[in-house]
């Protein structure tokens, strides 16, 4: 998530690879982060905080509106898109300039017009992705949250995720 782009994951499983409980050791300030989510998710709502708060990890659910994206397998070259919608050429570059913070411009269109996300497939086995497609949306104003979600993991399947992305 660079230069204010965000990366989306669809299913949730592809999101539980990145979560850290609180009580993680990865966790920069656990207490500042507990009390937040204590005071703002669980009181100022008036919901009972669970007793295992440090063990919960937590997903935004949000709505997002990808406009035109483009398509990549290997992250630096388009791999074509669906038949219904405009695309790049398969191998034509993605990005406009080294920074990477935007997309280039879709062509024929007067004013000119970028791409608005990039859509990461999956292309096993030597693909960028192993497991899952992610979306990247290049501008925050593209993306609304909607739902903040607790959940517990279970070791056995993340540590099923984890051999698949092996």
């Amino acid at each position: 998530m660079n230069h204010g782009m965000r990366a989306l994951r669809r299913p949730s499983g592809k999101a539980d690879q990145y979560a850290r409980k609180l009580s993680s050791p990865s966790c920069v300030d656990a207490n500042a982060g507990r009390r937040e989510i204590r005071s703002r998710l669980f009181v100022s709502c008036g919901l009972r905080v669970p007793d295992n708060l440090d063990d919960l990890c937590f997903i935004i659910a949000c709505q997002v509106v990808l406009g035109l994206p483009v398509f990549t397998k290997d992250g630096q070259t388009a791999s074509g898109s669906p038949p219904c919608q405009v695309g790049l050429e398969p191998g034509a570059r993605i990005f406009h300039g080294a920074s990477r913070r935007e997309l280039v411009e879709v062509e024929g269109l007067r004013p000119p017009v970028r791409y608005h996300s990039l859509v990461a497939q999956r292309d096993p086995p030597d693909g960028l992705l192993k497991l899952f497609r992610e979306f990247v949306i290049f501008h925050g104003t593209a993306i609304l949250p909607k739902y903040i979600l607790a959940y517990e993991q279970e070791v056995w399947r993340s540590r099923a995720v984890a051999e698949l992305a092996r």
